[in-house]
């Protein structure tokens, strides 16, 4: 989670990609290169729905939010589930 979160703050959109698979890969629309990320903060205890899977709540300090969100910190949940050859990748994500 520390690595995809560094490389969201950087804006380097790239390196993101490389850590998700699923629903969030598919998308174009996902959050990198679409918001300024200022600041992060996460909880790094995450919740663990089952062994192949965790739920991180972050805290995103950005810029540019749609949905009429206000620029500002809010909190996002980052699903990571474990592939089939062990990596750990980021799958999904959920809004304020």
């Amino acid at each position: 989670m520390a690595l995809y979160l560094k490389a969201l703050s950087a804006g380097d959109c790239e390196a993101a990609r490389t850590m998700e698979a699923g629903g969030i890969a598919a998308r174009d629309d996902g959050l990198c290169g679409r918001i300024a990320v200022s600041d992060v903060g996460w909880d790094r205890s995450p919740a663990q729905p089952n062994d192949r899977e965790r739920v991180f709540s972050t805290q995103l300090t950005a810029t540019g939010w749609d949905g009429g969100l206000p620029d500002g910190k809010h909190t996002v949940f980052f699903t990571v589930q474990q592939q089939d050859d062990g990596s750990w990748k980021v799958t999904g994500g959920s809004g304020p």
